[in-house]
């Protein structure tokens, strides 16, 4: 069994992957049945096990809870459910884009205090604006510091939407 090898070789062991047997994503936990939608496992032809899953979309904005759930060689199975149950929600942040002297565009936002960015052009600058917002929002959570209430209330963004196209 590749189990008992891998125990009776401990020096096989290089990285805390190489104890992960099988891993699996539910990309829309419901918190009832694990649907297995991706997954890697290892295999003798096959030992190496992917750490980064394919990329997910989803066709409707919303709150979405992933469950992860991991095998060790021991046989030991856990489960993760991302984000401490809150799930991946997508928001809309309005902010406010204008033509700046020196060329290019700045947006900032009335929403999320802190939020500056600057670009050449106005798709740039609301790439480089959607970036910097995850990054203050990511540091709220880290630091413990309550959301801004406009974006803890923010409903998915549904409806029309207009988006900038860069044309040469």
């Amino acid at each position: 069994m590749a189990h008992q090898i891998e125990l009776e070789r401990p020096d096989k062991v290089k990285k805390w992957s190489d104890c992960i047997d099988f891993r699996a994503v539910d990309w829309n936990y419901q918190g009832d049945t694990f649907h297995n939608e991706w997954q890697t496992y290892r295999t003798r032809k096959s030992p190496t096990l992917r750490l980064i899953s394919d990329p997910h979309s989803y066709t409707q904005a919303g709150c979405y809870h992933i469950l992860v759930k991991v095998i060790d060689i021991f046989g030991n199975d856990t489960t993760e459910l991302l984000d401490g149950g809150d799930g991946v929600k997508e928001i809309m942040l309005a902010i406010n884009i204008k033509a700046i002297p020196e060329g290019g565009f700045i947006a900032t936002s009335e929403e999320l205090p802190g939020l500056v960015a600057q670009g050449r052009t106005v798709a740039e600058t609301m790439e480089i604006a959607q970036d910097v917002a995850r990054k203050l929002l990511e540091s709220y959570h880290e630091h413990g510091d309550k959301i801004p209430a406009v974006l803890r209330a923010a409903a998915p963004a549904e409806g029309e939407v207009r988006i900038p196209i860069t044309m040469s």
